[in-house]
């Protein structure tokens, strides 16, 4: 009896985890990012954040990316017109900060970022995210850079 109450336990049992900060990405970036198309998302400033932050997309649908995504990079997006923004649509871990400091490792790793190799300058710097997760969305206004946020997110 007891290891069946137990099991019922552990069942029922919700982890909560808290995000306190977020990170604005233009569609169709943040689409790649959620769908695990893309694991680094490229900034041109560097944090020493590391840890959970919430993917926001921001409110402008690039229409010249949406075009390289799907016929230049093979990235089965959805309907331009149907990409969410203005919301709060998930949340990664960010795990490092590469400094594309050398075009060839800008270049070996266009396959994770989905950047074209011309867009380099030696400045970038490549948010390196795993463990992507959707969430429902979650309407929220954007700012640049990593920003504050008051997030309870069951996990």
């Amino acid at each position: 009896m007891v290891k069946h109450e137990l099991k019922r336990l552990i069942d029922g049992l919700v982890l909560k985890m808290k995000i306190n900060k977020a990170l604005s990405v233009k569609q169709p970036w943040c689409w790649a990012i959620l769908n695990h198309y893309k694991d680094i998302e490229i900034r041109t400033w560097n944090t020493k954040f590391r840890g959970y932050i919430a993917l926001h997309a921001g409110k402008k649908i690039d229409h010249n990316d949406y075009i390289l995504l799907k016929e230049g990079m093979d990235v089965p997006l959805p309907l331009e017109s149907t990409l969410e923004t203005g919301k709060i649509l998930g949340y990664a871990y960010l795990l490092d900060v590469i400094h594309y400091d050398e075009y060839k490792r800008f270049y070996d790793h266009q396959e994770r970022h989905k950047n074209k190799s011309s867009w380099w300058n030696g400045k970038q710097k490549g948010f390196v995210l795993q463990d992507v997760t959707k969430i429902k969305p979650i309407d929220y206004k954007g700012q640049l850079s990593l920003f504050n946020v008051d997030l309870e997110i069951k996990k």
